[in-house]
């Protein structure tokens, strides 16, 4: 078995079990992807510690520190690398999403189940060209959208600045998130209307494995699935009426499913923007928030051996509370989980307080303050194991910053794993900007 620590790498844990608080000065930590088997299960657990001085406080920076242009500190001479270049402020919660990648326009396709998913319609545009955004707006594509066009549960409408989408990321903006190549975007501006059939399940390119260790796999390059092709997509030509185009395609697209759930499609449609409300802000937390904390170490993660003395024990606390396990529920506007198809189960750890808490002192925490360089630490939660079941993910997310800053994950066992099954990676955004994943091998 093997622990996962991180710091402020954002999409580290698949699993999400978090550690620690550190005030203002959090690091960050991240779900990411994952898909699972038919009948399989995967078990793991969560919790956090916080820095203290001797005399109880927060300490202040050490004696070895880097800062870096947004005026934040890093410990341990740490660097992060940085690709944000200046760019347009973005907007959340309008009718026209502005997208941050790719990435994003397929995360917000996934939010909506198939049968109730409608058409999208995405206008490309380059605010550092002057013609081209003259004629973007001339489009009064923000207008049209709000009075001319179907509400959101029969058409999801966006906007991409093909000039800022690649400059906001600190991260490397690798193939898979820029959706001007993606959909071969000529023209500017360029109107482009994309099938319910694009599910955004884009599969990522395996770059190969990561120089400095073997054990990890670089994602992020040409070769990889589109999830929207060709055949699923079509552009308009300038010419046509373009509130008569679409509503055209929207109509030959035929009504989406009603949801039973949701009763009528006015509520379908505002459940739609909610969720996509907590998907934009995730990922404009993704983005912006990991340069505002400081970074522990050069990575921001480490993969090491689970203490046996754990590993023994949690698996008898989970033989002995299984009866006791409950079927976590969610807010439904909420989508960094696939709960809503797919619910997870949980057993609590505070059902055996004492105990856990006993464990993760003993055992956690020297790993945490030997991997990170900050010491003491003080225990601020260990919440329980958390157990995904058939093709349950966790999205790439920003943690409290108020109360996470130190996470383990321990992947505990999986059971009813198919013969020759993939691996169910944790993958990371490492502090070099790199996409990586690392398989735990439980």
């Amino acid at each position: 078995m093997k622990v996962f620590a991180m710091t402020g790498v954002w999409q580290a844990c698949i699993l999400c079990v978090l550690l620690a608080s550190l005030g203002t000065s959090d690091a960050l930590d991240f779900g990411d992807l994952t898909y699972f088997y038919d009948n399989a299960k995967a078990f793991f657990f969560g919790e956090s510690f916080a820095p203290v001085s001797s005399n109880g406080q927060t300490p202040g920076q050490s004696p070895s520190t880097r800062q870096t242009r947004t005026g934040v500190t890093h410990f341990n001479n740490v660097t992060v690398i940085d690709y944000m270049q200046d760019h347009p402020k973005v907007r959340i919660g309008h009718r026209v999403v502005d997208l941050f990648s790719g990435w994003h326009f397929d995360d917000i396709l996934m939010d909506s189940p198939d049968e109730i998913r409608p058409p999208s319609v995405v206008a490309f545009f380059d605010s550092s060209n002057p013609k081209c955004l003259a004629s973007y707006k001339r489009l009064n594509f923000d207008s049209i959208a709000e009075r001319q066009l179907p509400a959101r549960s029969r058409l999801f409408t966006a906007r991409y600045d093909m000039h800022s989408a690649p400059k906001r990321p600190w991260y490397e903006f690798t193939p898979e998130m820029d959706l001007q190549k993606r959909f071969n975007v000529q023209s500017c501006p360029e109107v482009v209307f994309t099938s319910s059939k694009c599910d955004g399940m884009t599969e990522w390119c395996v770059r190969g494995q990561d120089e400095e260790n073997p054990d990890l796999v670089v994602y992020g390059c040409d070769d990889y699935k589109e999830s929207c092709p060709s055949e699923y997509r079509k552009v308009w030509d300038g010419k046509t009426n373009l509130v008569e185009w679409i509503n055209k395609l929207v109509e030959d697209e035929g009504v989406p499913k009603l949801s039973e759930f949701l009763g009528s499609y006015e509520m379908q449609g505002r459940w739609m923007k909610e969720r996509e409300y907590t998907t934009s802000n995730t990922h404009f937390r993704n983005i912006y928030m990991a340069q505002a904390f400081p970074a522990f170490t050069p990575r921001g993660f480490k993969a090491v051996e689970t203490p046996k003395e754990v590993q023994d024990w949690l698996l008898s606390f989970r033989d002995r509370q299984s009866r006791r396990r409950k079927t976590e529920r969610w807010n439904t506007v909420s989508t960094q989980m696939s709960f809503h198809e797919h619910p997870s189960t949980f057993i609590d750890m505070d059902l055996e307080r004492a105990a856990k808490n006993a464990i993760a002192n003993k055992y956690l925490k020297p790993i945490v303050e030997e991997w990170s360089g900050i010491a003491p630490l003080e225990l601020t939660a260990f919440y329980g194991i958390r157990e995904y079941h058939e093709n349950s993910f966790l999205r790439e997310h920003i943690d409290r910053i108020d109360t996470h800053v130190l996470s383990i994950t321990i992947s505990i066992a999986k059971f009813n794993e198919p013969e020759n099954a993939e691996p169910w990676p944790l993958r990371v955004t490492d502090f070099t900007g790199k996409q990586v994943s690392y398989a735990p091998p439980a």
